[in-house]
C-alpha cells in the first residue's frame, strides 16, 4: 500500500442544538482507491452554564452520511495526493440510523461554564495498527450525547490515505 498523503480539517464554530447531536464526520465513498486511517479527532466545547456533563461519541455509521457542510482538507505535504475522504462538519440529529452506539457513553466530559475552554482528545492514534480504519463505503460520525444549546463545539480531525 503506497502513502497517499496525511490531511487536516476542522469545523467552526457549532452550536448546540439538540440531545443527541452529529459534529463530524468522515466517509470513505464508494468505489475509492485508498484506506483510510483516522489518526486524531479532538473536540473543543465551552458551555454558558454552570456545569454540564455530556460525552463524545466517535463511533462507525451504518449509513453513510449525507448532510453537511464538506470541509477543505489541509495537506501534511504539497507532494500529498488530494484525498478521497470527504469530512463533513454536521450539525443536525443523528441521521444514520446507528442509535445502537449510543446506548454506552464515549469520553463521558464535565465542561464547566466560564471557564476557559476545554479540549479534549476523542481518538488518537500514533501508528496504522492504532488508527481506526474505513475501507471503501465506509464512515465514521463525532456525535455529542446529552448536548445542551449552551455548549459550543470545535472540532479538528488528522487522517492519512494509502492506496489499496
Amino acid at each position: 500500500m503506497a502513502n497517499r498523503g496525511t490531511y487536516f480539517a476542522a469545523t467552526g464554530r457549532i452550536g448546540g442544538s439538540i440531545s443527541i447531536q452529529n459534529l463530524l464526520s468522515i466517509e470513505n465513498p464508494f468505489g475509492s482507491s485508498s484506506r483510510v486511517f483516522l489518526r486524531r479527532v479532538r473536540a473543543q466545547s465551552a458551555a454558558t452554564a454552570a456545569t454540564i456533563v455530556f460525552w463524545y461519541k466517535l463511533t462507525r455509521t451504518v449509513g453513510m452520511p449525507s448532510v453537511g457542510t464538506v470541509l477543505p482538507a489541509v495537506l501534511h505535504s504539497s507532494g500529498d495526493f488530494l484525498p478521497n475522504a470527504v469530512v463533513r462538519s454536521s450539525p443536525t440529529a443523528v441521521s444514520t440510523g446507528d442509535t445502537a452506539s449510543l446506548l454506552t457513553p464515549g469520553a463521558l466530559i464535565t465542561a464547566t461554564g466560564d471557564a476557559p475552554s476545554n479540549i479534549y482528545p476523542v481518538f488518537d492514534s500514533d501508528s496504522e495498527d492504532d488508527a481506526m480504519i474505513l475501507d471503501p463505503n465506509e464512515a465514521a460520525v463525532l456525535i455529542a450525547v446529552a448536548n445542551l444549546v449552551s455548549i459550543d463545539h470545535f472540532v479538528d480531525i488528522m487522517w492519512s490515505e494509502s492506496g489499496l
